[in-house]
C-alpha cells in the first residue's frame, strides 16, 4: 500500500502480476500506471478471477484505475502490453 513499484515488459509476451491486500481501514484502491515507454495497459482483480477495474488508454498515456470497494480481500494487478506493445529498455 502507498508503494512505488517499477517493473518492465520486455518482450511481447511479458505478463506483470502484482498482489496485494487491502484493510478495512484502507478499502478504496487506486492504481497509477505512468512513465510509460511504450503502449502498457492495466487491469485490477478481485481474487484470481473477478476483474473489478481496467484501464486501456492508447500509446504511452498514464493509466488509471480508482476502485471504491467496501470488499476487504486480495488483489491482483496485471499489467501487460497493449497490442503485443514491449519496452527492452
Amino acid at each position: 500500500m502507498n508503494t512505488n513499484i517499477q517493473a518492465a515488459i520486455g518482450t511481447s509476451s511479458d505478463l506483470d502480476w502484482f498482489r496485494f491486500n487491502n484493510t478495512s481501514s484502507q478499502r478504496r484502491i487506486r492504481i497509477d500506471l505512468t512513465t510509460l515507454p511504450a503502449d502498457y495497459d492495466v487491469r485490477l482483480y478481485r481474487g484470481t478471477s473477478t476483474q473489478v477495474g481496467i484501464s486501456q488508454n492508447g500509446g504511452t498515456t498514464n493509466e488509471v484505475i480508482i476502485h471504491n470497494t467496501t470488499t476487504v480481500a486480495t488483489y491482483y494487478i496485471r499489467v501487460y502490453g497493449g497490442n503485443s506493445a514491449f519496452n527492452t529498455n
